[in-house]
């Protein structure tokens, strides 16, 4: 029964379908935020969810053609005396990366943040005039 799958028996799968807990996603490596790519004629529009946090407790970087996002949720200081007695909401550091197209120019970016939500928008490279399609 291995034969055709035996490629993918040490997969582990769980990295691609992260588990979901109160509309947060979360994987081995922590939690990462809810993201949206948009591929337009002349642009990629990347929105990412990154709600309660501050413009400066995000980055975002670009490497190697990979855009990566970084924020920081910093839980509130409590009082000597205070303790919690109920605590879900999420405080650590919160990670998403993304392979960028080949078309993307990194060096035309416009961004926004705003209520929570980071936009990016690449302009997108024109075609390489340089390869010629072959018809058959």
């Amino acid at each position: 029964m291995r034969g055709i799958f035996e490629p993918w028996i040490d997969t582990d799968f769980t990295l691609a379908f992260p588990e979901q807990k109160n509309g947060e996603c979360i994987s081995q490596y922590g939690r990462f935020c809810g993201l949206d790519v948009i591929e337009k004629e002349k642009e990629l529009v990347v929105v990412a969810d990154l709600p309660g946090l501050k413009k400066e407790d995000v980055s975002v970087t670009i490497r190697e053609n990979t855009l990566l996002i970084e924020a920081e949720r910093k839980q509130e200081k409590k009082g000597e005396k205070d303790k919690a007695k109920w605590e879900e909401r999420y405080h650590g550091t919160i990670k998403r990366s993304v392979k960028l197209l080949p078309t993307c120019d990194t060096k035309k970016i416009t961004t926004k943040f705003e209520n929570g939500v980071l936009t990016l928008v690449f302009a997108k490279k024109p075609e390489d005039e340089s390869i010629q399609k072959i018809t058959l």
